[in-house]
């Protein structure tokens, strides 16, 4: 929900984060990355990102 709110504003991270979550789905389809314990952590991180920037923006 927060990547969408984000997206909608024009932040670049959350942009990102959405094609992040569609290649990671994508990748899904030809090979098992799902239970990859190093693609994992960097899709949790890549797709954080928004919900960092939204914590940023209503500290202001």
């Amino acid at each position: 929900m927060a990547t969408w709110k984000v997206f909608r504003k024009g932040s670049p991270l959350a942009e990102a984060s959405l094609v992040v979550i569609v290649a990671f789905l994508g990748a899904g389809l030809f090979e098992y990355n799902f239970g990859d314990y190093e693609v994992k952590t960097l899709f949790f991180f890549l797709t954080s990102l928004p919900f960092i920037e939204v914590n940023h923006e209503s500290k202001r």
